[in-house]
Order: structure tokens, then C-alpha cells, then sequence
């Protein structure tokens, strides 16, 4: 999912300086075991990077289950159990469906804020020593416009003439810079962007467009799995079985494919050269995998062989597990920012 100093001040020039960059830094200890013990131990749950990983985890599990039941009774009929496709199918498709479309809100509001706080500073938990900032912007200016208002009491009272510039400056850094991401409930976060924000802004940045097409793939594949639930439509219209249940799950697996792309394509510095050594790049990786799982499950029944049934729920199982573990590797990831 940058400011400049006033002319002519000492205090400006004494400010910790780094290499341009678009991000701030933050000295962690990023250990593979301890981030593991994080997932396990830290709920960060004003963090939307971590809200991705968890709900998509959750709902990749409920698919995954959801693949057994479609796949085990036709490869070993002896697994079949009393009220597996009447309960067990839909249920576990159901859950999978409306936590995904959780999840694919999250990414929404992840790519959505992801470079709201890059002007603004939590300090809670942040030593301001330990925080290196990029000079005047990397080089860039400001679109002030654009760019999420300051947080300070000059918000709510009348200007003060401050006694000394430096406190000024102080301040300013103390209440006005973060790393990347805006954590749900803080000053800069965005739940929608306006329009002016949607033209200027949102509509060139591929990490929101990625979110965009997510959630709207999530509510499209919502369709899909609501309308196989036995009773809802009548199977044998054949027509309408096809649109409103097969179609749904296609165009579904589509968006996901479309999202996943999108999300690799942001992490690659040229749109020809893989990644493969950012995990970011990963979890885009193995979503597309689990994104070409979806689509076949959907497209394959069009067929109408005996054979397509059985791919279609094979391919529904092995694009669950790749979406599980592009999932967890997302929620690996979201944990850096806790090291």
C-alpha cells in the first residue's frame, strides 16, 4: 500500500536524515521462529494487512474442507457420510464465501491505506530515535491536497506563535510521521476515497486497484457459493443453474486471477521481471495459483462429463490449498511490522 523542512532552520538541518525512500525504517528483529510466535501470540486488529491474512486463512480453511467433501466421494465413495452433501458442502462453502468477502474488504481497505501514514507519526510503541527519515521527501514534494491533513492542536484551536521553531519542528515529527500502513481508527485512515482522492491518486496505484478487483471478486464468487447451497435455485434448469451458480464462480476465479497479477506486478520494479526474492511477490504468486483453482472449478462443470466434475472439485481443492497458503504467508508478512 514527506514533508520539507522551513528555509533557514537549524533545527530542520538536525533532523535524522536516510538514503531517499518512500518508507520509513525501523530497526526489527524479523526471525523466522519469533514472527511465527507473533501469529500466534499478537492480534494487531487495527491493522488491515493483518486483518487480510487472518480472514483469508480462515476462509481458505473452510474451502479447503469444503474441497474434501466435493472431491473424497468421488475418488473413495466409502468416505461418504450421512448429511456430507446436505450440510457439510454448504456449510463449509457458505463460511469460506462470506469470510472471503471479509477478506477481500480488508485488502480493499489495506491498498486503500497503505501509504496513508507515510506523512503522519504514531508514536505509541515507536522511539522517534529509532525512526530514520527521508530527506525533503526522497526528493518529492507534497500534494497537500492529496495528502492527509497534520494532526495537531492547531486543528482544533487558534494558531499559537510557538517560543522556539525547534518545538515546532518537534512536534511536527512527534504527531506527524508513521511507516506506510494506516492503522484502523487513526487520524489518516480512509474508508472510501472521494472521488477527487479516487482521480488523483487511487486510479494509477496498483496495490488499490489489486484490493478493488479483490473485493469485488470476493462478492461476485459470493454468488456463486450461495446459489449451489441445494434448495436456493433448481438444479435441473440447466440455464439457470449455469448462470447464476457456474458463471459467478468463473468470473469470480477471473477477478482473483486479475487481483493476483496486479499484486505481483506492484512489487516488480519492471512489469517483465519477476520478484521472486520479496515475500509480498510470494503470496501474489501462489493467490494466482489458488486463483486458476477457482476459475477451473467453475468453468469445468460447463463441460458436462463425468470426468469435468471430478477435475472441477479437484481443482477446487488444490486452489483452496494454494490460496491457504498464500494466506498465511500474507499473514507472515503482515507481522514484520510487530518484530
Amino acid at each position: 500500500m514527506d514533508d520539507k523542512s522551513p528555509q533557514g532552520s537549524s533545527d530542520a538541518d538536525a533532523m535524522p536524515q536516510a538514503p531517499p525512500s518512500s518508507h520509513l525504517s525501523i530497526k526489527r528483529n524479523a526471525g523466522f521462529l519469533h514472527r511465527v510466535k507473533l501469529m500466534c501470540t499478537k492480534f494487531p486488529v487495527r491493522d488491515s494487512s493483518w486483518w487480510v491474512g487472518v480472514t483469508f486463512t480462515v476462509g481458505s480453511t473452510a474451502f479447503v474442507i469444503n474441497g474434501f467433501f466435493l472431491f473424497l466421494p468421488l475418488e473413495a465413495p466409502e468416505s461418504i457420510f450421512a448429511g456430507e452433501a446436505a450440510y457439510g458442502v454448504p456449510i463449509s462453502g457458505v463460511i469460506g464465501g462470506l469470510v472471503f468477502v471479509l477478506g477481500g474488504w480488508s485488502t480493499f481497505l489495506e491498498g486503500l491505506n497503505l501509504k496513508q501514514e507515510r506523512n503522519v507519526i504514531m508514536t505509541a510503541g515507536v522511539i522517534v530515535d529509532d525512526v530514520e527519515v527521508p530527506e525533503k521527501n526522497g526528493g518529492k514534494s507534497i500534494d497537500v491536497e492529496s495528502s492527509p491533513k497534520y494532526v495537531s492542536e492547531s486543528d482544533h484551536e487558534p494558531m499559537r506563535h510557538s517560543a522556539s521553531p525547534s518545538a515546532s519542528i518537534r512536534q511536527t515529527l512527534d504527531t506527524s510521521i508513521a511507516p506506510g500502513l494506516a492503522m484502523i481508527g487513526s487520524p489518516a485512515f480512509l474508508w472510501y476515497p472521494s472521488m477527487r482522492q479516487f482521480r488523483k491518486t487511487y486510479w494509477s496505484d496498483m496495490c488499490f486497484l489489486s484490493g478493488l478487483v479483490t473485493f469485488i471478486g470476493t462478492w461476485i464468487f459470493l454468488v456463486g457459493v450461495l446459489t449451489s447451497v441445494p434448495g436456493v435455485i433448481d438444479f435441473t434448469n440447466i440455464p439457470l443453474f449455469y448462470g447464476s451458480s457456474l458463471f459467478p464462480t468463473t468470473f469470480g476465479g477471473v477477478l482473483f486471477i486479475t487481483a493476483s497479477v496486479m499484486q505481483m506486478l506492484s512489487v516488480q520494479r519492471k512489469w517483465y521481471i519477476p520478484e521472486p526474492l520479496h515475500l509480498d511477490w510470494h503470496v501474489g504468486f501462489v493467490n494466482l495459483i489458488g486463483s486458476v483453482g477457482f476459475l477451473l472449478a467453475g468453468a469445468l462443470p460447463y463441460i458436462g462429463t463425468e470426468e469435468a466434475t471430478r477435475q472441477s472439485a479437484l481443482s477446487s481443492l488444490w486452489g483452496s490449498w494454494a490460496f491457504l497458503v498464500g494466506s498465511f504467508l500474507q499473514w507472515y508478512w503482515a507481522m514484520e511490522n510487530y518484530c
